[in-house]
């Protein structure tokens, strides 16, 4: 045992001691070298190299000087301590000062002359063990002065939880007038026997006066959530968290201003990796603080959001940094416009939030700083409560762009972040030690639902869906019978029409209270009435003034009219008047003001209880569907749940949200807090459903009023309503949920509601009549619009008989696919330049010169090729300064095919936004270069992870997961955009994997606009796709639906589930065809025989029955028979939580859980054409024979692009997205 008794050193030793080592050191100083002189030059400047002797030189070229046989004598018990060199260090790691250290089991100390005034005192560690040393056994505390640093501190455990092998922290104190000295004290943990204390290296630096604290001329800084401001005070001690230079590199401490200060880079804290601007020869001027503040570097990058508005809008560019609980925080942004665009007040204006508070509502660089090149930063004082029993939370900042009419870019910028943890009142900055890594990392928690909630929900669902078959069978035949009489209008209400040129009025005898009053229009031309010409007034009871010079529902309230605006069943299906309570209104789907389509659980079987609301407020369907924003906690905090609505300036609003928890994990307070933000101000803090409402299944509504001043000349602007989760500390599950969403404008002063006409969509409107117009007609204009309409019939009369000729041999031939919906591509030579103009449009994504994408990939250098396609290959580039990695996708320069696809892929994905479809980030069609530049999928395909590969096999779960993903990505191109996409070409190669094993679809090339109206079902199309995964149907007929990739998809979930290509030649014939073998074995109950070898054991019995069973219903011969991807996804869903289930049960006793006959999974019977909800029926369901199995085409490899007969040239060297021997995306 060793002698505890010695916890201190004895005043008489220091008495003796101190004065000699304050005469030595003070006379002799540590040299510094430097290329240049500092822009601050320290007065105290120390570095110790703990263990070692002589000086020595650093990487960096500062020179350390040994404590050993030097002037730093350690002032200790006995010399208890031994130096020690590493056994091995790492070639990443500094050899001075990492290479020695100091250690003791008992206490020792370090004492520095020092001048009054704030230091940096900085400590390295570099855990490892040495003879008698075990590094998991260095557990100790860190005192200077009265300041505890650290407490029971672990070097190991903190390096291990970062992946790091060493440990550096800084800390800030301040040095009293009439203090001589600063002494650092290591003390061992008294409790542990075997505990020692080591230090490798020591820095102890001046810093200017009132860098970090708060001057007595401040006024104090701002603190978030808080009346009263903060004072960061020189009897505080301050431990540095974190340095970030927001958008740039690695800043050594050879590159500080002197202070030799440490700046990470951002990535690996930015949520969302967005632009990186940059302006390297800016001339700063520091007019707003000292040029030593921070590196020019700093403020010579930075991120913005980039210039997509609509995109803007509907995200925070946000970072998450983890923090010990139970501290203040000082948290400093540093800014500087350096882009020549932002000169003016107002040009870029932001919203910042701090740990889910707002802390500036209009942030405006150029107002703080004063000008463009002028570097600001702000601070700002953080709470961090604690949480229960946990060590860490994270602390987010998240910057929000401000609507139009605040600002000339909707955009923000951030250039550095600096954060500071605070003493507490006990004068420490101790936390705790991090949890040693598992051995395992166990399976995240899953939400538990007994068997008797799935046999209630199956039941429901059942009975639904039964009720579904009967209601769309009798559509069917009312469809069948109307034959060719559909009409796009009711004509019970739009077919006859009341005109006039005078005034007319209509009385009604009325009861008193208020009234919907709801005015149809139809606008056509009837006889002499041209549509054009229609504008009028519409005034009501009062003096309101409902429309003015009109060119659609409201009701009238005892001080206001109102103009009902939008009326959205969000995450739910449109709901015509005879859905409503009673009162005819229409319940609009919210898929276009939606910016993400993220989760949309439903609950059709929940019993609501209107306890707080009249059962008349809204259809019960409003209730039992919502949008939520899912499971994934870091990416919920990095955006908001957004919608925007488009309004008329000048008027006053009122706003419905509705809500109802309907999720059965969902039942306390708390449980799901959220914060509301409303025309981008805070709205609500802790919106708590639960709480609003006393319960699950308690339908609630909140009404809000939102002013929308006027902005000009502009007829309109967007309203938002976002929702963001709160943290931890505050809720259970970081989510938010939206059900119901009612916009009424309100009346203006002057009793009128009339908002302005539309622009003109095409060809100009006739300007709205001044005055009345007169009877009487000019006979020269009634003989020229005759001879117009003859001559109209007769052009009509022709292309009738065109069409009548053409008949059924529509097809859509090369070059032109695609070319109805997206327009003709063509090139234009300039001769004067080498740059081929395209009717490309600039504003949809970045262009990049050839120039630029050549240094991004060293002039195409082959050791970045990562994927080899027909189209050509696909590098692995760097753009912006090097900073973000990129995949580029380049043509053959030789090969003249592809231009189409090129198009299309530019077009579609431009405009595309979505979590599972993978972001394109620009082109470059310089010196007919048809070049490609996404985001980098560091995961490559989904096919790299299955077979053929050197990865490690996919978990289930995991395999699980990106199925789940996938299948989103595609529900979203078939319903969540204004006309369906079919991408026609699904494949494991073209679902790619990000760093963080996210799907996302991809290879938009050969992808279709789907039918655009009722009338057609389907495109008559050329067939394009890849063997092994083609449509049957398709191919035989020539007639492609959305249910083409459905089938596709079926193939990708068996390959998920075997690891094994779609067409294997090798092998007997009845399993060449995965689609074809696969099928057959699940219809045989031999499914669990084929899984990949890897899953055998791991998958739960009723999880893969459900699985087996979405994919074969995929694969259905007819597509009317397939589910639809809406179904797909909530099948998939159902068979995690199955897989989940099950693993609970399991942990419990030790088996699967065996299904039992009633609750037995229910087969897929699919009875619906219109991508409607299928049908869960007790048997199978449908039929399956030889015509299911896929086309059957002899080849020599396992998978080829294939057309059809009439466009055998169209192999795989044309299809432009096809991944012949992907390596890595």
């Amino acid at each position: 045992m060793r002698n505890t008794s010695y916890k201190r050193l004895s005043p008489n030793v220091l008495s003796f001691i101190i004065p000699l080592y304050l005469l030595v050191l003070h006379f002799f100083p540590i040299p510094i070298t430097g290329d240049s002189p500092p822009l601050y030059n320290p007065t105290d400047i120390y570095t110790v190299d703990c263990g070692a002797s002589g000086n020595l030189k650093a990487w960096d070229n500062r020179i350390w000087i040994g404590d050993t046989n030097s002037r730093f004598s350690l002032i200790e018990k006995n010399k208890a301590s031994i130096i020690s060199k590493a056994a091995k260090t790492s070639p990443s790691v500094d050899p001075v000062p990492f290479a020695t250290a100091r250690l003791s089991r008992f206490q020792f100390a370090y004492i520095f002359p020092v001048t009054t005034g704030q230091k940096f005192i900085r400590l390295h560690f570099y855990p490892s063990s040495v003879a008698g040393f075990d590094r998991s056994k260095a557990f100790f505390s860190v005192k200077i002065g009265g300041y505890t640093l650290l407490n029971n501190f672990s070097a190991a455990l903190a390096a291990d939880a970062h992946g790091d092998e060493t440990v550096s922290k800084e800390f800030c104190v301040n040095v009293k007038q009439g203090d001589q000295m600063l002494n650092i004290t290591f003390t061992p943990t008294a409790s542990d026997p075997d505990a020692y204390a080591f230090i490798n290296g020591i820095e102890i630096v001046s810093m200017p006066d009132y860098l970090y604290y708060t001057s007595p001329q401040n006024g104090g800084i701002q603190f978030i959530g808080q009346k009263n401001v903060f004072w960061i005070e020189i009897e505080y001690a301050l431990e540095m968290v974190y340095r970030l230079n927001v958008g740039g590199r690695f800043v050594s401490p050879m590159e500080d201003t002197g202070m030799f200060r440490t700046w990470d880079e951002d990535d690996d804290y930015c949520v969302k990796l967005a632009f990186v601007p940059a302006n390297s020869s800016i001339d700063l001027k520091f007019t707003q603080q000292p040029e030593y503040t921070a590196p020019p570097d700093v403020y010579r990058t930075a991120r913005t959001m980039g210039n997509n508005k609509t995109e803007n809008m509907g995200y925070n560019l946000t970072w998450v940094l983890s923090v010990d609980s139970g501290f203040n925080y000082l948290l400093r942004l540093h800014f500087c416009e350096f882009q020549p665009e932002i000169t003016e007040r107002q040009d870029r204006e932001f919203t910042i939030f701090i740990a889910n508070q707002t802390a500036e509502n209009h942030a405006d660089v150029i107002t703080w700083s004063g000008g463009n090149g002028v570097p600001i930063y702000r601070d700002y004082a953080v709470m961090m409560p604690s949480q229960g029993s946990n060590k860490k939370q994270n602390l987010y900042i998240q910057l929000h762009p401000n609507p139009d009419w605040r600002t000339r870019y909707n955009d923000a910028i951030l250039n550095g972040i600096e954060l500071f943890k605070v003493s507490k009142f006990d004068n420490s900055l101790a936390g705790p030690n991090p949890d040693p890594p598992p051995n395992s990392v166990p399976p995240p928690p899953a939400q538990s639902t007994s068997p008797k909630d799935y046999d209630t929900q199956l039941v429901a669902i059942v009975c639904g869906m039964v009720a579904c078959i009967v209601a769309l069978s009798t559509l069917c035949l009312f469809i069948r019978r109307r034959g060719g009489r559909r009409r796009d209008a009711d004509p019970g209400a739009s077919w006859w029409a009341r005109l006039s040129r005078n005034e007319f009025t209509y009385s009604f005898p009325l009861t008193a209270g208020q009234k919907y009053i709801r005015l149809h229009f139809y606008p056509s031309s009837y006889g002499e009435f041209d549509r054009s010409k229609a504008f009028f007034s519409v005034k009501t009871g009062g003096g309101y003034t409902l429309l003015s010079n009109f060119s659609n529902s409201f009701f009238v309230e005892t001080d206001h009219a109102l103009e009902n605006v939008y009326r959205l069943n969000v995450g739910g299906k449109s709901l015509s008047p005879t859905d409503d309570t009673g009162m005819f209104r229409t319940w609009d789907a919210d898929d276009e003001y939606c910016v993400k389509l993220a989760f949309v659980p439903a609950n059709t079987s929940i019993n609501l209880k209107f306890t707080q609301i009249p059962n008349y407020t809204a259809p019960l369907d409003v209730y039992r569907t919502a949008r939520t924003m899912g499971n994934n906690k870091t990416e919920n905090m990095g955006y908001n749940l957004t919608w925007f609505l488009p309004v008329d300036s000048g008027f006053s609003y009122l706003l419905r949200l509705h809500f109802c928890e309907f999720q059965p994990e969902i039942q306390e307070q708390h449980d799901r807090e959220f914060a509301i933000i409303i025309a981008n101000q805070t709205a609500e803090n802790h919106a708590d459903v639960i709480t609003w409402s006393t319960g699950n299944g308690v339908p609630i509504y909140k009404d809000y009023g939102v002013m929308m001043p006027s902005q000009g000349s502009n007829k309109k602007q967007n309203l938002y309503i976002q929702l963001h989760p709160n943290p931890d500390s505050e809720t259970v599950y970081n989510d938010a949920i939206l059900n119901g969403i009612e916009l009424f404008k309100l009346s203006n002063p002057e009793k009128s509601l009339a908002g302005p006409n539309p622009d003109p969509s095409e060809a100009p409107a006739p300007p709205p009549p001044v005055q009345s117009t007169s009877p009487k007609r000019n006979k020269t204009k009634l003989i020229a619009i005759a001879g117009s309409v003859v001559a109209g019939l007769i052009a009509l009369s022709v292309i009738v008989l065109f069409i009548v000729w053409r008949g059924r041999r529509v097809r859509d031939s090369e070059p032109s696919d695609g070319g109805s919906w997206w327009g003709q591509f063509s090139y234009t030579s300039v001769k004067s330049t080498k740059t081929s103009r395209s009717s490309l449009p600039s504003d949809l994504c970045r262009h990049f010169t050839l120039q630029e994408v050549k240094v991004a990939t060293n002039n195409f250098d082959q050791v970045f090729i990562i994927g080899v396609g027909g189209f050509g290959n696909v590098y692995k580039g760097y753009i912006n300064g090097g900073t973000t990695p990129v995949a580029i996708k380049r043509l053959n320069p030789e090969s003249q095919q592809g231009a189409q696809e090129f198009q299309t892929e530019i077009e579609m994905l431009s405009q595309l936004r979505h979590l599972h479809l993978v972001s394109l980030i620009g082109y470059c069609n310089d010196d007919r270069e048809m070049i490609l530049v996404y985001d980098y999928m560091a995961h490559g395909t989904l096919r790299d992870h299955l077979y053929k590969t050197d990865n490690p096999p996919l978990s289930w779960k995991q395999r699980l997961e990106i199925c789940i993903g996938a299948a989103r990505g595609l529900h979203y191109l078939h319903t969540g955009v204004k006309h369906t996409i079919i991408h026609r070409d699904v494949k494991t190669t073209n679902i790619l994997l990000d760093e963080k094993w996210v799907a996302k679809v991809s290879d938009f090339g050969l992808s279709k606009m789907g039918p655009t109206s009722m009338s057609n079902a389907h495109v008559s199309t050329v067939v394009k796709g890849s063997f092994g995964y083609l449509d049957p149907e398709y191919y035989r007929r020539q007639q492609l639906t959305e249910k083409s990739d459905v089938y596709s998809f079926g193939v990708v979930l068996f390959e998920v589930l075997c690891a094994r290509p779609p067409l294997n030649q090798t092998v007997e014939k009845e399993r060449v065809s995965l689609a074809q073998w696969a099928p057959a074995c699940y219809r045989d109950g031999k499914l669990e025989q084929i899984v990949d070898p890897f899953l055998k054991g791991k998958i739960a019995p009723d999880c893969l029955q459900k699985f087996g069973e979405i994919a074969v219903s995929c694969l259905q011969d007819q597509g009317i028979e397939r589910p639809s991807m809406s179904d797909v996804v909530w099948g998939l869903q159902f068979a995690m939580q199955l897989q989940e289930s099950a693993e609970q049960e399991m942990e419990k006793s030790g088996s699967w859980r065996k299904v039992k006959d009633e609750e037995a999974p229910l087969k897929a019977s699919i009875t619906d054409d219109s991508d409607d909800a299928y049908v869960l029926t007790s048997d199978s369901g449908g039929t399956w024979d030889s015509k299911s199995s896929g086309v059957m085409i002899q080849s020599s490899g396992e998978e080829k692009s294939s057309t059809s007969c009439e466009s055998d040239a169209l192999m795989s060297g044309a299809v432009f997205s096809e991944i012949l021997n992907p390596k890595g995306r």
